[in-house]
């Protein structure tokens, strides 16, 4: 939930940040409410959890469409790091991952709009959040704004071959030396190399 909670910070301060960098944020959508339910905590269970067979196999593993991109024993080290960090509910059956519930809301066009600091977007080509980042991209208010498609990335491209390009394009635009507008696509470059190609408006350069 990092996107909901840095940009709705964005758009009220606006002075307090220079550039902002966004991987697939979830919960946006031009739908959403502008304002909070009436009731707040919202019923229902306080937490959510996940087992190995839902977090690792069907949330990560079964979306990624291509070879080699996943490293070989790297779920395997990302559960036993989960566990690590929650050596209760690792205790619970074969052990999970437990996460708040949370309630979001104003996070939609009317927020967006409101952002004017140049803005990198960034999804894996194998994410579902890819479409509704995308309307994120498009309702910003930024001048200055960059979707770049990260192909052979799902939503978990940190854990992946693919994090170069993610890590590079983040520390370019931060430099200031990133691609600068419109969308760009960063090919499936063998042994993690960062090539980024112009997008189909054929207004973005290769970054590097």
């Amino acid at each position: 939930g990092g996107g909901v909670r840095t940009g709705s910070f964005i758009a009220r301060h606006q002075d307090k940040v220079d550039r902002w960098v966004v991987l697939a944020s979830s919960n946006y959508s031009r739908k959403n409410p502008d304002d909070p339910p009436a009731e707040l905590p919202a019923p229902g269970a306080p937490m959510t959890m996940q087992s190995y067979e839902t977090g690792i196999v069907k949330r990560w593993l079964g979306t990624s469409k291509c070879e080699g991109t996943i490293e070989s024993g790297a779920p395997e080290m990302i559960w036993a790091m989960n566990k690590d960090h929650d050596p209760l509910a690792a205790q619970w059956g074969n052990g999970g991952l437990r996460a708040p519930t949370r309630t979001y809301w104003g996070w939609n066009a009317n927020t967006a709009n409101k952002i004017t600091v140049p803005t990198l977007i960034m999804s894996g080509d194998q994410d579902r959040l890819t479409e509704s980042n995308l309307q994120l991209f498009d309702d910003l208010g930024s001048a200055q704004k960059s979707f770049l498609l990260i192909e052979c990335a799902t939503h978990f491209v940190v854990w992946e071959q693919q994090r170069r390009v993610l890590f590079q394009a983040s520390l370019d635009w931060l430099r200031r030396s990133g691609s600068r507008e419109g969308r760009v696509r960063a090919e499936a470059a063998p042994q993690g190399a960062t090539r980024l190609r112009a997008g189909p408006d054929g207004r973005i350069r290769s970054a590097q």
